[in-house]
């Protein structure tokens, strides 16, 4: 058993744990562990506090926040089947992480994932029977009294009354419902709730929203606010964690770069370090540390204190590919910001009425789609996405009312966005150092559609969105195509465009993973007092926006951690 320093929390005690990271895997370990009286939590995040500023909580502004100073501005090294490009993939650098800086899509994807993680894990809990009382207990569904023009199929007993508020569209933006009708006649696809379990459908998105006020709900305003008066706890913004220390095989402390404080180094001693600092940086922590693949480390003249080959391996992110469609009335576009008389009309009714194109998320309606057989090389080549359970969609089909292509061949104020990502991907990359200083950002190679059945799964999925946005349904919203344009119609002139137009949906995944690196009570194989806890520990990529994963399964680590180190 623990003991804790008294009340007060000098940053000179020996805390019980030191979670890195405020995210949303940090704030659940911290919100949870702090509930016991007697144990001490400090909750470390690089970044900044930006709870009040109207671009994080107001949702139509969500997209501003991929170029700001709110988000790690990472990219990848230069990807061979995208042309050499190297896409964007920005993660959050706040209090909320990736919470927010998000989409507010809350989506926890199949069945057969969380089953395939037990399995490998060894974690009966992760398993969906099981996992989803953590998604229960971290979540709670209130439905907008405001809904209009709509309805949804929801699965009420998927939800619980937990912290995180969830709720959906206000309204509709004009190409919502047919963009839906579309989907399910096209693909035949059924209408579902994707947390329900279901991995295959079409569905309008439930977000996390606080449908009182129409603002985001983070990982932050969730948790955060339940540990304000708790004297066990403290949670310290600008800190920069560039080091594990040990005795032997043991962690013993942090240090960090306070930020606030002219990067002044501190130190934080703790029984327990747990990281959670997402599936980029505790990898790159952990290396400099001391702990990763052997070669690597003394490439950069770490010294080492474990070697394992697999810290910072299985790097999978989901990637889309963009189709961009000039549209008609009534369909609304992001684009009319530009007009600054429009953009203040329509701030100024989010603020006095929660209401308005502001009060709703740019992309609320998606689909999972299963590719089929038939469409995947013979032999080894497909035998990845064959093999993959039948209620896996490996596809995921959405639009933004934006252009994210740069393209002047027409006025953006009436361009949308179509993509169809991969989200089942069989090619997976690496996280490495750049160099042992912990202020250069990691060499990531994402290896996107990196295999012969990936990309056959992506092609087949551009030609599929194709089909859909002809349809009868769309046919009266469309204009023309504008991006790849409807000459372009070969297979080889597809994947050009495939690979010009695609980008990283921001989804890093699975580079410190369960059962490879981590134990059955999240711990590093090997060590003594170092946990992980965040979306690096998946096995295997859900197919779905992953911040519903990250809040249960952080739940289900919490419990464990618990139990396991005698508080329970």
């Amino acid at each position: 058993m623990y003991t804790s320093p008294p009340a007060g929390l000098s940053l000179n005690s020996i805390f019980d744990y030191v979670i890195v990271g405020g995210g949303p895997a940090g704030f659940v370990l911290a919100e949870q562990l702090s509930q016991i009286p007697k144990v001490s939590v400090i909750l470390l995040e690089a970044g900044l506090d930006a709870s009040q500023n109207d671009n994080i909580t107001i949702p139509g502004f969500a997209g501003v926040n991929e170029f700001s100073p709110r988000i790690w501005d990472y990219y990848t090294i230069p990807q061979k089947q995208l042309n050499e490009a190297t896409p964007h993939l920005a993660q959050g650098k706040v209090w909320g992480g990736g919470t927010s800086v998000n989409y507010m899509n809350y989506n926890r994807g199949s069945k057969s994932v969380f089953d395939e993680w037990a399995e490998i894990s060894g974690i009966p809990g992760l398993a969906w029977d099981s996992l989803i009382n953590n998604f229960k207990a971290t979540t709670r569904l209130e439905p907008n009294r405001r809904m209009s023009n709509f309805s949804q199929v929801l699965d009420i007993e998927a939800y619980g009354n937990g912290p995180v508020s969830l709720t959906h569209a206000q309204t509709l933006d004009g190409f919502d419902p047919y963009w839906n009708y579309a989907l399910k006649d096209t693909l035949r696809l059924p209408e579902v709730d994707f947390n329900s379990g279901a991995g295959v459908g079409v569905s309008y998105s439930v977000e996390s929203i606080i449908p009182q006020k129409r603002t985001r709900e983070t990982a932050h305003t969730a948790f955060g606010y339940r540990m304000a008066n708790r004297r066990n706890v403290r949670m310290i913004h600008g800190a920069y964690v560039n080091k594990i220390n040990f005795a032997g095989k043991r962690a013993q402390s942090i240090t960090y770069a306070d930020t606030n404080n002219g990067n002044r180094t501190q130190t934080i001693k703790a029984r327990e370090i747990i990281v959670s600092a997402g599936a980029i940086a505790s990898p790159k922590l952990l290396m400099l540390s001391g702990v990763g693949p052997r070669s690597h480390l003394q490439q950069h003249k770490i010294p080492i204190i474990l070697a394992n080959d697999h810290i910072g391996a299985n790097l999978q992110d989901h990637n889309y590919a963009s189709i961009e469609i000039q549209v008609r009335d009534p369909v609304y576009t992001l684009s009319q910001w530009e007009n600054s008389t429009y953009l203040k009309s329509i701030i100024r009714s989010f603020k006095q009425n929660a209401a308005g194109p502001l009060a709703n998320v740019p992309a609320s309606s998606f689909s999972l789609v299963r590719v089929p057989n038939s469409a995947l090389p013979k032999g080894p080549a497909g035998d990845f996405h064959r093999s993959l359970p039948a209620d896996r969609g490996n596809l995921q089909m959405q639009y933004a009312n934006v252009a994210l292509i740069a393209n002047t061949s027409v006025p953006t104020t009436k361009v949308i966005t179509i993509w169809v990502a991969l989200v089942q991907p069989e090619a997976a990359g690496t996280i490495r150092l750049k160099s042992s200083n912990f202020w250069d950002f990691p060499l990531i190679d994402t290896a996107y559609f990196g295999t012969t059945g990936d990309r056959a799964v992506i092609l087949w999925g551009y030609k599929a969105l194709r089909r859909v946005l002809a349809s009868d349904w769309l046919k009266p919203l469309i204009v023309k195509e504008i991006y790849p344009g409807s000459n372009v119609t070969s297979d080889e002139g597809l994947m050009q465009a495939i690979r010009g137009g695609a980008q990283s949906y921001h989804h890093p995944m699975g580079t410190v993973a369960l059962g490879k690196v981590l134990d059955q009570d999240f711990r590093v194989k090997g060590l003594k007092g170092l946990r992980v806890v965040d979306a690096s520990v998946f096995p295997k990529p859900p197919n779905c926006h992953p911040q519903a994963d990250v809040y249960a399964v952080s739940h289900l680590a919490a419990r464990l951690i618990r139990e396991a180190d005698g508080w329970d």
